[in-house]
């Protein structure tokens, strides 16, 4: 179910299979909807998490959750 392109590349995956494969276009958008929505904001939330747990109470660096936090935000800051 992948599609070739005129550049001789090829697009596709479970979007394109539950689209072309089951039929079911909606099926595909609700999917690839909930995967953005997945990577942008769960994915990020688990990594603040471990990052914080790493450097917050209880750890060598023994940090408050609020130092922890703005630590977390200043480095967000200097990638974004």
């Amino acid at each position: 179910f992948k599609v070739r392109h005129t550049d001789g590349s090829f697009r596709g995956g479970p979007a394109y299979y539950m689209a072309r494969g089951l039929r079911s276009r909606t099926l595909g958008v609700v999917f690839a909807g909930l995967t953005i929505f997945t990577c942008g904001f769960s994915i990020i939330m688990v990594q603040s998490n471990a990052v914080a747990g790493v450097i917050g109470p209880g750890s060598p660096l023994d940090l408050p959750p609020s130092i922890a936090a703005a630590v977390l935000v200043g480095l967000a800051a200097l990638v974004i």
